[in-house]
């Protein structure tokens, strides 16, 4: 039990970073940010953490082909576009798009 408590605070550390650097880049609140999943424990620590930062998230598939995301990304205009390759552990890979 102690293993998990553990988990689920560095799960909660590392969301509320993710938060911090999203309300660097942006001053919206209640506004779309498209975050790149890889259905992973990294995608749902972007997820808490853009929850974190009072916006909402729109998960895309980067899966999806190229011109299926791009025109979800037009229809959607989110005011941060996230990439899963934003590295919650180390910060060294940070893709950020404003839009």
């Amino acid at each position: 039990a102690n293993i998990l408590y553990i988990n689920c605070i560095i799960m909660k550390n590392k969301s509320q970073s993710v938060a911090m650097k999203i309300l660097n880049v942006i001053d919206d609140f209640n506004s779309p940010v498209a975050v790149f999943v890889d259905r992973n424990v990294d995608s749902l620590i972007n997820f808490i953490g853009v929850l974190y930062s009072a916006n909402f998230y729109v998960p895309i598939d980067n899966k999806m082909p190229l011109q299926r995301i791009e025109k979800v990304l037009e229809q959607l205009n989110p005011s941060l576009n996230k990439a899963t390759a934003f590295s919650i552990l180390s910060f060294s890979i940070i893709s950020l798009r404003c839009l």
